[in-house]
């Protein structure tokens, strides 16, 4: 998934990095930059960004390998 998720007017790409991470990765000015890691209870498998509205911070849904659902933002 690529989105502004710091709200930096800049997209970041969220990966999986290791088994049960998910982590977001800076692209901007061509150099990778890690700016998270979570864990979680499984794999990633499905994962978006939603808004409340353009005011409203990111938050950031994943649907994992074991049926669990996490969500976070700041």
């Amino acid at each position: 998934v690529v989105a502004d998720v710091d709200g930096d007017g800049a997209d970041e790409l969220l990966l999986r990095t290791s088994p049960g991470k998910l982590s977001a990765v800076s692209l901007r000015g061509g150099a990778h930059r890690a700016l998270w890691e979570v864990a979680l209870p499984a794999d990633p498998v499905h994962t978006i960004i939603a808004s409340a509205g353009p005011d409203a911070h990111p938050c950031v849904i994943v649907g994992c390998e074991d049926g669990s659902i996490v969500a976070f933002g700041r």
